[in-house]
């Protein structure tokens, strides 16, 4: 008796394993989708690969300009009077830009973004540690 319970189990349990593995299984016709990887490393150009139908390859290249910024204010007039101390103590032309609904005071536009990494570090060493790098509209 003990015989036979043990084998209904173990059939039942090969059966309903089946049944489950059957049903994973992938169906004779499925869409298949293939996607790019992309890696993105610090650059100063991108170059995007456009594929279409007719199997020619597009490569289209985005020159990316960046920009330090001392600041951002929601207020113009602080944001002049900011800009006339920075020029002042940079001794460069400053310009106020309005960028995500703030007029961000910023310095220099630069191809190279190791050429802004230098120039962001004379900025903070002239009092300016709250400035960063940010894309130029």
């Amino acid at each position: 008796m003990f015989k036979k319970i043990i084998f209904i189990n173990f059939s039942l349990t090969l059966l309903l394993t089946i049944l489950f593995l059957y049903s994973c299984a992938v169906p004779e016709e499925y869409t298949e989708y293939i996607y790019d990887t992309v890696k993105v490393k610090k650059a100063d150009t991108i170059k995007i690969s456009v594929k279409d139908t007719s199997e020619k390859k597009e490569y289209i290249t985005y020159n990316i300009y960046v920009t330090v910024q001392l600041g951002a204010f929601s207020n113009r007039s602080n944001a002049e009077a900011f800009a006339q101390k920075a020029k002042e103590i940079l001794n460069t032309d400053i310009e106020i830009d309005y960028y995500k609904e703030k007029y961000t005071v910023i310095v220099g536009t630069f191809e190279s973004v190791k050429r802004a990494e230098g120039y962001l570090n004379y900025v903070k060493s002239q009092g300016f540690t709250e400035a960063f790098i940010r894309s130029r509209q």
